[in-house]
C-alpha cells in the first residue's frame, strides 16, 4: 500500500485494504445505479458514466433472514462503488446486477461522504471495486 502523506492527502482519496476491516467476503446486491460524470461546475455530462453505486448485504445475513422470514429492508446495506474505465462501466446492466452475489475480497475501503441537506461530511466507510466478479451461490442441501 502506498504511504499516506500527512500534509497533502485528500481524505476522499484514502484507501485501505478490505482485510483491515471486518467486512464480508461476498454480498448480495440489493440496489444498483449508474452515477453520471459531472463537469467542474457540478453539472451532469450527458451519456457519461463516472461509477456504479451498489448497495449490498452480507450473503450469510441475507440467507439467515430469508430462512427466518424476516424483512431485509431493516438491514443497513454496505455501500459499494465500482470505479473503472467508462467503457467497462457502460457494459454493466444495473437491473441485472440486483440479486447477484459479488466477491468483495479485492475491494478497497474508503471514507463515505454523507450529504446532510445543504452540507455533508465523512460519515462511514464504503467499499471500492475496480471490477465486478459475480459469485455463484453454493448449493444448499
Amino acid at each position: 500500500m502506498e504511504k499516506i502523506s500527512l500534509n497533502s492527502t485528500k481524505l476522499g482519496e484514502l484507501r485501505f485494504s478490505v482485510s483491515e476491516v471486518d467486512a464480508p467476503q461476498v454480498a448480495i446486491i440489493t440496489q444498483a445505479r449508474q452515477v453520471a460524470k459531472r463537469n467542474d461546475n457540478g453539472e451532469v455530462i450527458e451519456n457519461l458514466v463516472a461509477k456504479l453505486n451498489l448497495s449490498g448485504i452480507d450473503i450469510k445475513l441475507y440467507q439467515l433472514m430469508k430462512q427466518q422470514g424476516l424483512d431485509i429492508s431493516s438491514v443497513v446495506p454496505i455501500t459499494i462503488e465500482v470505479v473503472t474505465d467508462e467503457a467497462t462501466l457502460k457494459r454493466y446492466k444495473v437491473d441485472e446486477l440486483i440479486g447477484k452475489i459479488v466477491d468483495l475480497r479485492s475491494a478497497k475501503v474508503a471514507l463515505k461522504w454523507v450529504s446532510r441537506g445543504n452540507s455533508g461530511g465523512w460519515g462511514g466507510l464504503k467499499l471500492i471495486l475496480e471490477n465486478i466478479q459475480i459469485v455463484q451461490p453454493k448449493a444448499t442441501n
